[in-house]
């Protein structure tokens, strides 16, 4: 045991020998520290958005009001003076789009006339309208949904049996549905073969705040996945080396598997460190339990290609395009298998896809 020890040891110094994987592993934290807590550095510099509003229609003003006091990191909204002071604005690409908010917006959307009430102001080189296009027209649909609702109970036939419960139902409800954990609502029944029907209600759950930061976890994962797959390619090497002749035959299989755990343990580590600086490492017994049994499946992964391909140089050549099917294949930054599903069959091959899911 003393041995194994002394080699897993000298393993770790030789790998920290490299001035690359040194720097890597101790500057990746650090600069996700900086990106995820200086001011400084995530001092705002988001798109600008200015609203007019002709009159001092009360939807307008709330509409605006509720824009201004929820602007965030992603975009500024603001009040402009003027519409011709917008335009200048946006000329001189100080501010990336605006609204013009025109006479009688309330009277205009209750009568059902409302085309051209809002007059959308951009210049050529706008990213942002169509993001901030949905995000006012949201803000007055929460504004005056209820309303619209409401009127629309009142005046329609269809509910004058239950005209006063419905409304009272719709005023009570209307806010819990729109700013509840819930994304969407399905209702439905289902009939049995006596064509009784049962009622179902399900809901979306509550989408964690700190899943934004998802990239970086899946980003992460496949850097301990090249982690684990460079320590088979070094012992590919080594053995072709003759490195190994002198030693003890018994060594030979357990440094198979000593060669890429190293890599994997420094880089998971390294790693653990990034998601602590970043604010998303939860020290809990299922990251824990995850983070450990990822480290095993990356290691026996990189085992089992050293056993299939014997050649370092082929390995070599291998390696980026498992590291780049990873990337694709595995839900990082998008999930393909919902537009082709074949890519379901070749994610259960790669081993980031077992660890994101654990902590999904």
């Amino acid at each position: 045991m003393k041995k194994y020890l002394l080699w897993f040891r000298l393993l770790v110094k030789r790998q920290l020998h490299y001035r690359f994987m040194l720097l890597f592993l101790a500057g990746l934290p650090v600069c996700v520290f900086i990106v995820a807590h200086i001011p400084d550095v995530k001092e705002n510099s988001s798109p600008k958005i200015g609203i007019y509003m002709y009159d001092n229609d009360s939807l307008s003003h709330e509409a605006a009001e509720a824009l201004v006091f929820g602007s965030n990191d992603v975009v500024t909204y603001y009040i402009a003076d003027s519409e011709d002071s917008l335009r200048q604005s946006i000329i001189k690409g100080d501010t990336d789009c605006g609204y013009v908010f025109r006479e009688n917006l309330s009277e205009k959307i209750r009568s059902g006339n409302y085309r051209n009430s809002i007059l959308l102001l951009k210049s050529p080189s706008s990213v942002m309208s169509s993001l901030s296009s949905e995000m006012v027209f949201f803000t007055i649909f929460r504004e005056f949904g209820k309303d619209t609702a409401i009127n629309y109970i009142a005046d329609n036939d269809a509910f004058a049996r239950v005209k006063d419960s419905a409304v009272s139902y719709v005023d009570e409800r209307f806010d819990y549905y729109l700013n509840g954990p819930a994304t969407f609502h399905v209702n439905f029944k289902t009939l049995d073969i006596s064509s009784a029907a049962t009622e179902y209600s399900m809901q979306t759950t509550d989408y964690n705040a700190q899943s934004d930061l998802f990239p970086l976890r899946g980003i992460l994962s496949v850097i301990i996945f090249l982690g684990g797959l460079f320590g088979s390619v070094q012992w590919l090497t080594d053995k072709e080396n003759g490195v190994f002749i002198t030693l003890p035959t018994h060594f030979s299989s357990t440094s198979r598997i000593m060669y890429p755990l190293v890599p994997t343990i420094l880089f998971a580590i390294s790693s653990i460190v990034t998601l602590i600086a970043a604010g998303i490492f939860t020290v809990t017994s299922k990251e824990v339990l995850a983070m450990l049994i990822y480290i095993i499946l990356v290691t026996a992964f990189s085992v089992f290609m050293s056993l299939i391909i014997r050649h370092s140089h082929l390995l070599i050549a291998v390696v980026p395009a498992i590291i780049l099917c990873a990337l694709v294949c595995c839900p990082i930054f998008f999930d393909l298998s919902s537009y082709m599903p074949f890519i379901a069959v070749i994610r259960k091959f790669l081993v980031p896809s077992y660890y994101l899911n654990m902590l999904a």
